[in-house]
């Protein structure tokens, strides 16, 4: 296997372990709105007499959006990242290179898909993959 399709399959990795989250948190969403608004309209009543209980649903809803935009503005720099390094764009090596250093941080799968992601990614035949008019074969 050459050098070429190791980064193909670096772009893959990334674009599935960053989708991942995603369709995990989407089910996720709908079942918190849906119960979040049963669980509302069932306890209006209890409001009148205990305007106190008000205040914990805008709290975890706050809670809930900041969770989905956090997970959103995580995973999409990924999916782009794994998308361009499949297309060979040239700025998605050294965007490839960050996000498998950060990724290391996820253990145990994410720290060996960065650790494949760097072997892919540097070195020579990298060079040749995202700029093959650098090198002329002879």
């Amino acid at each position: 296997m050459n050098k070429e399709n190791h980064i193909r399959i670096v772009g893959a990795l990334f674009i599935i372990s960053n989708i991942l989250p995603l369709l995990i948190l989407i089910p996720v969403s709908i079942f918190a709105v849906v119960f979040g608004t049963t669980a509302t309209l069932s306890s209006m009543p209890d409001w009148i007499s205990h305007p106190e209980g008000m205040i914990g649903i805008p709290v975890l809803g706050f809670i809930f959006i900041l969770t989905f935009f956090i997970v959103l503005v995580c995973t999409v720099p990924g999916i782009v990242i794994g998308y361009g390094l499949m297309q060979r764009w040239k700025l998605a090596r050294p965007f490839g290179i960050i996000l498998a250093l950060f990724s290391i941080l996820n253990f145990p799968i994410g720290t060996f898909i960065s650790l494949y992601a760097l072997w892919a990614l540097l070195g020579k035949d990298a060079d040749e993959y995202f700029n093959p008019d650098r090198y002329i074969n002879w």
